[in-house]
C-alpha cells in the first residue's frame, strides 16, 4: 500500500541492480504477477489484445502477453509503435518469439484490451500514434486493463488531457500518486498493487482502517477515563456551532478519556444534549487567547467553526507557546510560519484552506496535492520550492 513517484521507482530498480536482481528478473517477475491478477477477471474464451509499446512497460506487457498465450488464453500481442526500444523489453522480445509465439495487427472485436504503451518515464500529453492507439482502445466495448498506470496519464501528477480508460489497473510495487488526484483517478478504475520482488518502502502510504486502529491504545484492566488523557477543542461559533459538533464527536469516538470543549454559551447549550461526556468552558477561544489554557490538557484543536479571526489567532499563539499537541483546522489555517516547539502541529485543511496557506490556486492543489504537501514540509527551503516549481516550470 506504498506510493512511490516515478524517480522513486527508477532508483530503486537501480539498488536492485546494484543488489544483484537484473531488470530482466525483475520484468519477468512482473509480467508474471499480471498474468495472475489478469487471469482473474478473463475467461480462455476472451478475445484479449496487449498493446505493448517500446519502453519497460511494454516489456512487462510482451512477457503477460507470453503467460496468457502458454496458458491457453486466446491473446494476442500487438505492437502499435514497432519493436521494444529498451535492452530488457528486447531481450523478453525475442525470448516471446523464439518460443513460436508471433505479434499481430489488431483487427475486429476484443473482449478485453490490455494497455502497457506507457510507463511511469514518460509524460503527457499524448502524441502520433500512441494517440490514436488510446482513442481506438477507449471507442471499444472491451474490458480495459491498464499495467502500472493507464497510457497518457503523469506518474506524479493529475494533470490529464487525454488517457486510456482503464476500468482496472495493476500497479507494479506500488500506487503512483496520480492514482488519487484529481484529474487522474478516474483513468484508473479499481487499482491493485502487485508485488515484483522489490523491498524498498516507501515514506508515503495509503492509510487503512487497519492502520488506524494500530494507532489505540488498548484499553487494559482498571483503565478510567483520566487514564486516556484529556483534549482540548476550541470550535464554533453560534452562526457554525455544527463544526463544534462533528469535531467534539470525532474526538470523542477516537477513545480520548476526558475532552473539553471551548465554546460561547449558544453553542455549548445546542452541543450538551448530544455531547454529555463532554466539559464545557464558556468563552473558552476568549480565555485562551488571554493565555489561560486549562491545566491538564495534553492536546488542542482549534478552528472548526470560529469565526473571529482575530481572537483565534490569539488564542493559537498562546498555544505555540506551550508544549501541548495542536490541530490546527478550518478557520485557524492561514500563511504564517510555525516554530520548532516539542509539541506536534498537525493541519488538516481543505484545498481552499490550503490555498489561503499557501496562495498556490486550488486547481493546482487537487491535481499536485502529494507534491505541494511535502513542499510546505521542507522547513526553510519550501518558499523557493514554491517560487521555482509551482508559479515557474510547473511543480512535477
Amino acid at each position: 500500500m506504498y506510493i512511490f513517484t516515478g524517480d522513486e521507482i527508477k532508483k530503486i530498480d537501480q539498488t536492485a541492480q546494484n543488489s544483484g536482481m537484473d531488470v530482466y528478473t525483475l520484468m519477468e517477475n512482473a509480467g508474471k504477477a499480471l498474468y495472475e491478477a489478469v487471469s482473474d477477471l478473463v475467461t480462455r474464451e476472451s478475445r484479449i489484445l496487449v498493446m505493448a509499446g517500446k519502453g519497460n512497460n511494454g516489456g512487462d506487457g510482451i512477457v503477460l502477453s507470453r503467460y496468457l498465450q502458454q496458458n491457453g488464453f486466446h491473446c494476442e500481442l500487438a505492437l502499435p509503435d514497432g519493436k521494444p526500444g529498451t535492452e530488457t523489453a528486447f531481450k523478453h522480445f525475442t525470448y516471446y518469439t523464439a518460443c513460436g509465439l508471433k505479434v499481430s495487427e489488431r483487427e475486429g472485436k476484443y473482449d478485453v484490451i490490455i494497455d502497457a504503451l506507457l510507463g511511469v518515464g514518460t509524460s503527457p500529453p499524448l502524441r502520433g500514434k500512441i494517440a490514436q492507439e488510446v482513442r481506438w482502445a477507449n471507442s471499444q466495448q472491451a474490458l480495459k486493463i491498464a499495467v502500472d498506470l493507464p497510457t497518457g496519464v503523469s506518474a506524479d501528477h493529475g494533470e490529464t488531457d487525454e488517457a486510456f480508460q482503464a476500468e482496472f489497473t495493476f500497479c507494479l510495487h506500488g500506487f503512483k500518486p496520480s492514482a488519487f488526484l484529481e484529474g487522474s483517478t478516474d483513468f484508473f478504475g479499481v487499482t491493485r498493487v502487485l508485488s515484483i520482488g522489490l523491498p524498498q518502502e516507501s515514506n508515503w502510504q495509503v492509510w487503512t482502517e487497519e492502520n488506524v486502529r494500530s494507532t489505540f491504545h488498548k484499553r487494559f484492566a482498571g483503565a478510567h477515563k483520566g487514564t486516556f488523557g484529556t483534549g482540548l477543542l476550541l470550535a464554533g461559533s453560534d452562526e457554525m456551532p455544527g463544526s463544534a459538533l462533528l469535531a467534539g464527536k470525532g474526538a470523542l469516538k477516537s477513545g480520548i478519556g476526558k475532552l473539553t470543549i471551548g465554546t460561547s454559551r449558544f453553542v455549548s447549550g445546542i452541543l450538551a444534549g448530544q455531547l454529555p461526556e463532554a466539559m464545557y468552558k464558556h468563552d473558552g477561544l476568549e480565555a485562551v487567547g488571554e493565555g489561560d489554557v486549562p491545566k491538564g490538557i495534553k492536546a488542542c484543536a482549534i478552528g472548526p467553526g470560529l469565526a473571529d479571526a482575530e481572537k483565534t489567532e490569539m488564542a493559537l499563539q498562546h498555544l505555540m507557546n506551550t508544549d501541548l499537541h495542536l490541530v490546527i483546522d478550518a478557520g485557524a489555517l492561514k500563511k504564517r510560519t510555525y516554530p520548532k516547539r516539542k509539541g506536534l502541529v498537525i493541519l488538516t485543511p481543505h484545498p481552499g484552506e490550503f490555498s489561503r496557506m499557501t496562495g498556490v490556486p486550488a486547481s493546482d492543489i487537487q491535481k499536485k496535492q502529494i507534491s505541494v504537501c511535502s513542499c510546505l514540509c521542507t522547513g526553510t527551503e519550501r518558499n523557493r520550492y514554491f517560487e521555482r516549481k509551482i508559479y515557474g516550470a510547473g511543480l512535477s
